[in-house]
């Protein structure tokens, strides 16, 4: 595979795991507005292991190298990554005590959107030139298992792969 076509797939791939995770959170919205909460249960927990394996695979495959070229940045990312933790397991909370309504379902829709779209205008251009082909198929896979892992029970751990510089092998 060319190195050209290997930047452009990690361009596609990045934003396009952000939007299969806003297909699942509209499977949890459409949940929410029928009521069926077993369709919830099964729909958040989908949609909640799909978010930690991506905030997971950005941490270990991204934020080390970016944080080198931008500190900032990528503190602010890693920072909003916990935010985004605390709020899914809150919310998780609520799903299970069926307290959880369009009005919660849309302030969390409006928080992913905002930090995917820093991510896709930041952190992915980044990512798309400076990883080299080796990591961008770490990556492809970690988010591969993450989307098989949210309809099979939960994500895998990659062992074999540590967090680090692109290239830094």
């Amino acid at each position: 595979m060319c190195p050209h076509h290997d930047q452009a797939r990690t361009e596609l791939l990045l934003p396009d795991h952000h939007a299969r995770l806003d297909r699942l959170l509209t499977e949890v919205i459409s949940a929410v507005a029928t009521d069926d909460r077993p369709a919830l249960h099964d729909a958040w927990g989908a949609f909640e292991d799909a978010v930690l394996a991506h905030l997971a695979a950005e941490e270990t495959y991204l934020l080390p190298g970016y944080a080198e070229d931008h500190p900032a940045e990528a503190a602010a990312i890693q920072g909003e990554h916990g935010e985004i933790r605390a709020l899914l397991a809150d919310l998780g909370v609520s799903v299970d005590l069926k307290r959880f309504n369009r009005g919660t379902a849309g302030e969390l829709a409006a928080r992913l959107r905002a930090h995917g779209a820093r991510e896709d205008a930041d952190l992915y251009p980044w990512a798309a030139q400076h990883h080299e082909p080796r990591w961008r198929r770490f990556l492809d896979a970690h988010l591969r298992r993450a989307s098989f892992a949210s309809h099979s029970g939960g994500p895998e751990k990659n062992a074999d792969v540590k967090p680090g510089r692109p290239g830094a092998a």
